[in-house]
């Protein structure tokens, strides 16, 4: 799975304010046409790349315009961002 250059401007995570504690729980979640395929729990993580490559590693066969929603559990806040995969 390859994302495209429509994520060159991922503003997700610390580069909005947000920051991601090693103890932080996250939430993400994929929808793609208005359906929820994936979502995943994870902890021990530190930014959002670690996060893309968790969901990239479960969904490999996914290509199109996705929604990916992070949300951070321990903190409140939310953030989602439209991708085309590839």
């Amino acid at each position: 799975m390859t994302m495209t250059r429509y994520n060159s401007n991922l503003l997700i995570g610390s580069a909005r304010g947000h920051l991601i504690s090693h103890d932080d729980i996250m939430h993400a979640s994929v929808v793609q046409g208005g359906k929820e395929i994936f979502n995943i729990n994870l902890s021990g993580i530190t930014s959002v790349a670690e996060i893309l490559r968790a969901i990239r590693s479960k969904v490999v066969d996914l290509a199109g315009i996705v929604v990916v929603k992070i949300r951070n559990c321990s903190q409140g806040w939310s953030q989602s961002k439209s991708l085309l995969i590839v």
